[in-house]
């Protein structure tokens, strides 16, 4: 991946668009939200707040029976992405729990290297 080629997203609308998807019970749907826009680096500590809180939201209603099979259906493209989303959502220390199940089938499907690509 690029990192110019991918957008940066308008985190206001971004987040818009997940609690939409998450409302309409499409939580697969959230988390392809994250896949297309890296997560933000900005200084606006508001900004990053709300992203991760949506991540965070979209991953924690994700039934873990289906974490698998939802990792398997992306792209190496969209792995790389959310594995980025799954590192900075464990840095502020909320729902590790969940965003560690995620980490294990990423690394299960795409094995340790997706470390690397991120």
């Amino acid at each position: 991946i690029i990192m110019s080629d991918v957008k940066v997203a308008d985190w206001g609308a971004l987040t818009s668009e997940v609690d939409s998807m998450l409302d309409s019970n499409n939580a697969g749907g959230a988390i392809r939200v994250f896949c297309g826009a890296r997560p933000p680096t900005t200084e606006d500590a508001s900004a990053r707040k709300d992203c991760f809180e949506a991540f965070s939201r979209s991953v924690d209603v994700f039934q873990d029976s289906q974490i698998a099979t939802f990792v398997d259906e992306l792209t190496d493209e969209d792995r790389a992405m959310l594995i980025k989303y799954v590192f900075a959502g464990m840095a502020t220390g909320q729902g590790c729990g969940s965003l560690l199940k995620w980490h294990a089938a990423m690394v299960k499907h795409s094995g340790l290297g997706i470390l690397a690509r991120a």
